[in-house]
Formats: C-alpha cells, structure tokens, sequence
C-alpha cells in the first residue's frame, strides 16, 4: 500500500513539475510588451494631425528594436518641391541592402497625403517598410522625431532631412542632404 501511494505521489509530483516547466518556457502571460501590444492595437492612417495620440503613429508592422530611418521627402526624395521622387529608387536601393530596416516619416507629407496616395507614388515595398510618422504640431521637428524616439525607446536611427533650420538643437545621427539633390548614391554607402 506504502509503494502505490508512492508511486502515485511522485506520478503527480512530476506532473506538476512538467505543467511549471511549461509555464515557464512560454514567458509571462502577456503576449508582447507594452509598445509591441500599442502597434498591434492601433493602425496608422494617412495624413495624420494634431489630434493623433503618438499611441495612433505606428503601424502594425512597426517594432522599436529594429534600426529606424526617419525621412523627410522635399529635398531628400526629389530635389526642391517637385515632387517627383526621383531618388526614390536610393530610398529602395538602401531598404533592399538592410531589409530589417524601417522607415518613420518626418516629413510635411504625414499631414497632407493620404495612404491611396502614398501606395501610389511610393510603391507596395516601400509602403510595407513605412511602419510610422513622428507626432505633428510641436514647436520643430527635431521635438517630433525626439519625442517618437523616446517615448517609443528606439536606440538605433538615422534621420534623413535637407532642413538644418527645423532642428533647433543638436541631434546624433542626422544626415543633412542637399535641397537642390536630395539623396545620392553617396547616401547608400551610409550604414544603416
């Protein structure tokens, strides 16, 4: 008798020991962590405005660890305003060489084009890696795209922009175009 319940109190001893290891293994109960869980829960539409919470600027796509380029489109896609995005190709050309990078918008495009328009002019690669845009209405844009980097933890980024007057203070890792080029094949050799 001593034997068989024995037996039956190391059978459920193991049991419970199997069913512990488990839950252990999987991780905590939560699925993702805060900022993972937001962009699940929240889809980005274009143009954004003032009235969207920075928890609305992220896409589902959109992960806070991978290296994160902030654009600008005037003066870095085309030269001036002319809106032809002629050194969109460079743009692809950097996405194609560094596939886990993502892009976050800065420019005045968030708040003034819509995403029939954006997946129009910038084609359904690029469209897929534009997981953002940085908060619109603050006193400049190095206050949005500060204020996406921080409140989202992102470590690694670039920013590219042709407007060294936007940005009121020192940032790091800010590649300044030309406005009259824009991006160039020089750009692509930066490491992302």
């Amino acid at each position: 008798m001593f034997t068989l319940s024995l037996f039956i109190a190391c059978i459920v001893g193991l049991y419970f020991i199997v069913k512990n290891k488990e839950k252990t293994e999987s991780g905590p109960s939560r699925p993702f962590d805060d900022l993972e869980t937001k962009a699940v829960k929240q889809e980005l539409t274009f143009p954004i405005s003032e009235s969207n919470t920075i928890d609305q600027l992220v896409r589902k796509g959109f992960n806070h660890r991978k290296p994160t380029v902030f654009f600008d489109v005037d003066g870095v896609l085309h030269p001036n305003y002319d809106e032809s995005l002629s050194n969109l190709p460079i743009l692809l050309n950097i996405l194609n060489k560094n596939p886990n990078v993502q892009f976050i918008m800065s420019s005045s495009w968030r708040v003034d084009v819509d995403d029939n328009y954006l997946v129009n002019r910038f084609g359904i690669p690029f469209n897929l890696a534009l997981v953002g845009a940085t908060p619109y209405g603050m006193k400049s844009r190095s206050d949005e795209i500060t204020t996406f980097i921080k409140y989202y933890k992102i470590k690694k980024y670039i920013i590219l922009d042709d407007r060294k007057d936007l940005f009121h203070k020192k940032m790091d890792n800010i590649i300044f175009t030309d406005t009259n080029k824009g991006l160039t094949k020089k750009h692509e050799k930066n490491d992302f």
